[in-house]
């Protein structure tokens, strides 16, 4: 597939970006700052589930004296060695296309030859980072010629042949197959300078190529060779590519190249091209941890849920939970709830509850099963469980304040209770996250520094905004020795 560089951002560019630059995620080195970071120097591109594989890097030499036209050739080097480029000319070599070149392969043939896929304008070589601000590219889950080339990325697949099912790679313009010439002079020398000099490549300060006459010519020109009809260029790829079921679904289209759906097995494949294989299912779960806070001991928090996808190709069948570590938390029940199957594409959700029978923090995990077996399933189907059980109990869990004029509202209470056993110390009650200016002020407060089983105690709170249509919200929490907390949500607007 295409290689790919990115060139620092202009000059002009530069001078007029903004002070602070905000960039999105994946656009900006791993590692690094969002706020001004890579991303403002050099064009930081995203670059996830890529084939770049066999680019490759030349440059134009000047090669030996041909017995034949006793001239120097125009060649074609590997960028990181001195040795001749795939199908280039040598001298004394048997044409089969144009003065001065040989073909060793037919149309279209790739050769070994030096390769270079990724990297930022001014480094050196795979995986030298020699630009300005030593700038590294993060590709993930990408196949890639060279090992070096990860820089910054993860889940890369480096040397892994991806199977094309035919790669397309430069040669003769004029099909060696066909046995023809190509060109009227040798490559190098321009048919109006009698007698022709030797060529050298010379700068000059002129248009064009200096002054440098090369004739040279790309191939084919055909994604079929013109003799035998064969395909020069498919990548699609072909059974037992490494690149199956590898791409990271966040990344990757609902479509390929030919608007084949993906993914067509258990995860999308890297590259354009999605191959055909069985249907399977995957299950995606989000998100993949809940956290209940803290709860009264021997009462049952309201339910959670996590939601479940299958973004898979077959139906996901056998859906079921099993709780480890705790059977505090249990199945609960709710609206779209699962059941066993879920079509292609669907959603549906898997409530929890929390219901603590002592004081304390307990964590636990609900792992669901189904058929999933795809590379990622033992992670998506792991659901992390947490929670605090205390004594303190609190009535009601919110209050809604209405005011009129700049005064404070009529005052509201909460009512804290001990479910035991044993006596629990409080702190002093705090008021937290408030938003819109607004203030909710803590009236009064009877509760003693240690309250006793059965007990309970009431806080009094008011709200005041400081001007009309305001709403705002807060929090008020209360905390013991245990430790554990509880929080009353407060909402409050000024009317008028």
């Amino acid at each position: 597939m295409g290689g790919l560089v990115s060139i620092q951002n202009s000059a002009v560019l530069a001078s007029n970006l903004p002070s602070t630059v905000n960039f999105p995620a994946n656009h900006f080195a791993p590692g690094g700052s969002a706020t001004n970071g890579s991303c403002r120097t050099v064009s930081y591109p995203l670059l996830a589930n890529n084939a770049f594989w066999q680019n490759s890097a030349y440059y134009i030499g000047v090669g030996a004296l041909s017995a034949q036209y006793q001239q120097n050739i125009v060649s074609l080097y590997n960028a990181f060695t001195t040795t001749l480029a795939p199908n280039q000319p040598q001298a004394g070599a048997t044409t089969a296309h144009g003065a001065g070149f040989t073909i060793t392969g037919g149309t279209g043939a790739c050769m070994p030859a030096t390769y270079w896929d990724i990297g930022v304008r001014g480094d050196t070589g795979p995986g030298a980072h020699t630009n300005a601000g030593a700038i590294q590219l993060a590709p993930i889950n990408s196949i890639l010629t060279n090992a070096s080339e990860n820089g910054l990325g993860s889940n890369n697949l480096p040397g892994s042949n991806p199977n094309f099912a035919s790669q397309y790679c430069d040669g003769a313009r004029t099909p060696p197959e066909l046995a023809a010439s190509g060109f009227a002079v040798p490559p190098g020398i321009s048919d109006a300078t009698v007698p022709n000099p030797i060529f050298n490549l010379t700068p000059v300060a002129t248009v064009d190529e200096g002054n440098n006459w090369i004739n040279l010519r790309w191939g084919p020109l055909s994604l079929l060779n013109p003799v035998s009809g064969a395909t020069l260029g498919n990548y699609s790829i072909t059974a037992g590519s490494p690149a199956i079921d590898k791409a990271n679904d966040t990344f990757s289209p609902s479509t390929d190249f030919f608007g084949t759906h993906r993914p067509q097995g258990s995860e999308p494949d890297i590259g354009a091209v999605e191959f055909i294989e069985g249907n399977a299912a995957d299950m995606d779960v989000s998100p993949q941890s809940i956290a209940f806070g803290s709860v009264t001991i021997n009462t049952t928090s309201p339910s959670q849920f996590v939601t479940v996808t299958n973004t898979g190709s077959a139906t996901l069948t056998g859906i079921s939970t099993t709780f480890t570590g705790s059977a505090a938390f249990t199945r609960g029940s709710g609206t779209q709830n699962c059941g066993t199957t879920l079509a292609v594409g669907a959603t549906c959700r898997i409530y929890v509850t929390f219901h603590p029978t002592a004081a304390g923090t307990v964590n636990a995990t609900m792992t669901i099963n189904s058929n999933d077996t795809s590379p990622d399933a033992a992670a998506d189907k792991v659901v992390s469980l947490s929670g605090t059980g205390v004594k303190l109990t609190v009535t009601p869990g919110s209050l809604a304040f209405v005011s009129i004029g700049g005064g404070f509202s009529a005052a509201q209470t909460v009512t804290l209770g001990n479910v035991g056993p044993g006596a629990i110390g409080l702190n002093a009650p705090t008021i937290t996250n408030v938003i819109n200016g607004v203030t909710f002020n803590i009236l009064s407060n009877n509760c003693p520094a240690s309250l006793n089983p059965g007990a309970n105690c009431q806080i009094r709170v008011r709200f005041s905004a400081p001007t009309p249509f305001t709403v705002g919200t807060g929090s008020l929490n209360v905390s013991d020795n245990e430790p554990a907390t509880v929080t009353v949500g407060l909402t409050g607007i000024r009317l008028f």
